[in-house]
């Protein structure tokens, strides 16, 4: 027999190891915010000094709430000051912890800093971005999506490689034109990244060094346009509305294999590029011998999709590859 202590301990450490809650508030969403833990019944903020918090603290805050990664944290208040209790000072977290509350702190209640330095973190699942006003999803001015609302992004060097980043993150392709622009307004506009420098291979723009997190009002209407090469082309074909189907890899054209694109697959080409309604996907060799390498997938879409790139994608069983797919628009 179990002591009656000894088992109520036992069972304490399997069900109160878990009882305190986390949260982010006041950021327009559940992952992006102030981070709050729920501490004996009562949520109570969470406050760092900035040589004790980066972000794989902020990682175990996202991935503990099914946000993602981490974006963006600052223990600096960026979502303001709480009000009631401060529970938590934690310092150095690993980043691999389940549970924030896994991190070392001083213990509940225990800290050694105030609300100025409440812990704030963006997830990137609280994080969109579009391109508008550009005739079609894959070109047009760059907007980001930041605490429930859209707004532009800004940098006076802003060049091909952060382009790059934007498309590829949109499924668009490679770049093939970027400008950068100003002017002064009359109305207020909302900037939400600012000074940003990408490598070029980042998989997402918010991955890259943003020294600006917003949002901010400014007189200054700013305009970062971007225009993608585009996912899919069609190659081989008397326009550019018939031929071998091939995507964008990184920044080279590969092949399609045949059978791994149906009529649904081709009905989403087709309005990428503008060209009408699929009529059909005929067999192999319809536009002439195969030109390699090729895609290692297959495309599953439902016909509904924008882009080739939002269709599901499954991993291709076939060893080797002979024949392109090829596609007719109308």
């Amino acid at each position: 027999m179990v002591p009656a202590g000894v088992l109520g301990l036992l069972l304490c450490v399997q069900i109160c190891r878990g009882s305190e809650e986390l949260r982010l508030v006041d950021g327009s969403g559940r992952c992006a915010g102030r981070v709050e833990v729920k501490h004996e019944g009562e949520w109570g903020s969470v406050c760092a000094y900035d040589f004790d918090w980066d972000m794989r603290g902020a990682g175990v805050v996202c991935r503990q709430l099914g946000c993602g990664t981490a974006a963006h944290t600052s223990p600096y208040a960026p979502f303001g000051q709480g009000k009631g209790r401060i529970w938590m000072h934690p310092y150095f977290c690993l980043g691999t912890e389940d549970s924030l509350q896994n991190c070392p702190h001083f213990g509940w209640g225990e800290h050694f800093c105030s609300h100025e330095r409440d812990v704030g973190v963006i997830c990137t699942e609280a994080l969109e971005l579009q391109l508008v006003d550009g005739g079609g999803p894959c070109a047009g001015k760059v907007e980001v999506k930041l605490q429930g609302r859209w707004g532009t992004v800004a940098d006076r060097d802003w060049n091909m490689n952060d382009a790059e980043v934007v498309c590829q993150q949109l499924g668009c392709g490679s770049a093939a034109h970027t400008t950068f622009s100003w002017r002064v307004s009359q109305d207020h506009s909302s900037l939400m990244l600012a000074l940003i420098n990408c490598s070029g291979i980042e998989k997402a723009i918010w991955n890259c060094n943003v020294k600006g997190w917003g949002p901010y009002n400014t007189p200054l209407d700013y305009t970062t346009y971007v225009e993608c090469q585009g996912f899919s082309r069609l190659a081989g074909g008397d326009s550019a509305c018939s031929g071998r189907l091939e995507v964008r890899q990184g920044r080279a054209w590969v092949s399609v294999c045949h059978g791994h694109v149906d009529l649904m697959a081709a009905q989403v080409v087709c309005r990428e590029l503008g060209c009408g309604a699929a009529l059909a996907v005929p067999g192999p060799g319809h536009f002439g011998p195969s030109v390699g390498p090729f895609w290692d997938g297959a495309f599953e879409c439902n016909g509904t999709e924008l882009l080739l790139s939002a269709c599901t994608q499954r991993r291709s069983h076939m060893q080797t590859c002979t024949h392109s797919a090829a596609i007719i628009c109308s």
